[in-house]
């Protein structure tokens, strides 16, 4: 696990992650995973613009009509 998100979060963080694991303090390295979990996966409350498609050029095209109608109003 540590291995795959280590490219994505602090070196303290990883420190902490591995003591926690080491010592096997269970809770705190629920808790410090969750905490990595909610800033990097979990959804707003409300989402503006949704975009799905595998075509670069169609999602440019998308992402500049909706720039351009939220720079409208």
């Amino acid at each position: 696990c540590l291995a795959k998100i280590s490219p994505y979060i602090s070196v303290n963080f990883r420190q902490d992650l591995l003591k926690s694991y080491e010592q096997r303090e269970w809770q705190r390295l629920i808790a410090l995973l969750l905490a990595y979990y909610d800033k990097s996966y979990k959804k707003p409350q409300k989402i503006d613009f949704e975009l799905n498609t595998d075509d670069i050029f169609k999602a440019k095209e998308e992402l500049l009509g909706y720039f351009k109608t939220q720079l409208l109003f």
